[in-house]
């Protein structure tokens, strides 16, 4: 693996007009240590690939599919052409002006059927992978349900990976839409819906929607789930813009209180202010790919607090209370948890479990658990302490007398 200055290198080159890079949010340049591939095996063109353990880049095989960003879990990787506030924009702006629900179509598709579909109605993506949880959550409580989505032949399709990319994220769906109590109204079909072909396009124009005014028309639809879910038709439109490319760092500086810095991806934040609309969740836990739960062993756990110091999110972060009986560990923060394991791949005593299995009450009321660690014995002035304490971390054991 290159050093962290090469690899953040490697990951600028595919800062294109389809894609935005934050390399300084990438698990593996916080940690060369971290396995986290999952951009490798999402892609769809060989832009990014895995040889060894060496993150490859060729950006000029990206085909901007987006199926990369939807699986990066730091957002180190944002899909452009559209940006997730385009999307929405562009969704609402179909259902204001055509009285209908737009269709997600992938453009393998679309090139197939030039000319035969009803360009007004259709949004075109790289890859139907490109759309992650948080933009379909958007969609539905903004009034867009049922989601249409339209795929060609996955099987035979040059960015089939981005095929088992969506149904990870239908299956995701399905399961965090029940713990709300709903159905997941996204319809996948294959070839293009008879709601957009031409023959068909004319009379969806027409004033009046089987019988109804376009104007209840779009009202029945944008106010289909509650009427906070319909305002956030409106409030949705003023989503954050994608962010401007960011300035070229020569390394990821530490903080004062010794962690790396801290980025909680927005679209985690969206989700959740979104689900919120949808009311109290049915269910006690949720199992999805998107959120962790903390567990450490305690037998095992060195103190090191290590996992603190390379959390991206600040999911687990450190705290020290002084007194009488001074208390020391770390705090976990389910809801900024992304599920990335870096904590997991650098815990030197692997005491560290991170689970899919999250209780809901925590997520959604932002519950905060506590691991009490034991204090790491300090000598003051000792110049060997540092050096034998790292070495201790690490498993070398003690090497100095003191």
């Amino acid at each position: 693996m290159p050093d962290v200055l090469d690899l953040m290198d490697t990951l600028s080159k595919l800062n294109t007009t389809e894609l935005t890079i934050h390399p300084e949010r990438c698990v593996v340049v916080r940690n060369c240590n971290a396995s986290c591939r999952r951009c490798s095996v999402a892609c769809t063109s060989g832009a990014i690939a895995l040889k060894g353990n060496e993150l490859v880049v060729n950006p000029d095989v990206c085909v901007g599919c987006g199926t990369c960003a939807t699986v990066c879990p730091t957002m180190a990787l944002e899909a452009r052409n559209p940006t997730d506030s385009e999307l929405l924009q562009l969704s609402v702006r179909i259902l204001r002006e055509h009285s209908a629900l737009p269709v997600y179509a992938c453009k393998p598709l679309l090139e197939e059927h030039k000319n035969e579909y009803d360009k007004a109605r259709v949004i075109g993506v790289g890859c139907l992978g490109r759309l992650e949880e948080s933009e379909l959550v958007t969609l539905i409580v903004s009034g867009i349900s049922p989601l249409l989505l339209a795929q060609g032949d996955c099987a035979s399709c040059d960015r089939a990976a981005g095929h088992e990319v969506n149904e990870a994220v239908y299956a995701t769906m399905t399961t965090l839409l029940s713990a709300w109590g709903q159905n997941n109204p996204i319809v996948l079909v294959s070839g293009l819906p008879e709601e957009v072909a031409l023959m068909k396009s004319e009379s969806a124009r027409t004033e009046d929607v089987d019988g109804m005014s376009r104007r209840d028309f779009f009202t029945q639809i944008r106010t289909g789930i509650t009427t906070a879910a319909g305002q956030a038709a409106v409030q949705t439109l003023h989503l954050e813009q994608a962010a401007p490319d960011s300035p070229k760092r020569s390394v990821v500086k530490v903080m004062a209180d010794g962690t790396l810095p801290h980025f909680v991806p927005s679209r985690r934040e969206r989700m959740l202010d979104h689900l919120d609309l949808m009311g109290e969740p049915q269910a006690e836990r949720l199992n999805t790919r998107l959120w962790g739960y903390l567990s450490i062993n305690d037998e095992l756990c060195n103190s090191c607090k290590m996992c603190a110091i390379f959390c991206p999110t600040g999911a687990i972060t450190k705290y020290d209370e002084p007194g009488d009986a001074p208390e020391t560990g770390v705090e976990h923060y389910p809801a900024d948890c992304v599920q990335c394991r870096l904590c997991e791949d650098i815990c030197p005593k692997e005491a560290i479990n991170i689970s899919s299995d999250v209780p809901l009450s925590d997520l959604v009321r932002g519950e905060i658990i506590r691991f009490p660690m034991k204090a790491v014995k300090q000598k003051p002035n000792d110049p060997k302490q540092i050096y034998n304490a790292m070495y201790e971390l690490l498993g070398g054991g003690q090497i100095y007398e003191r």
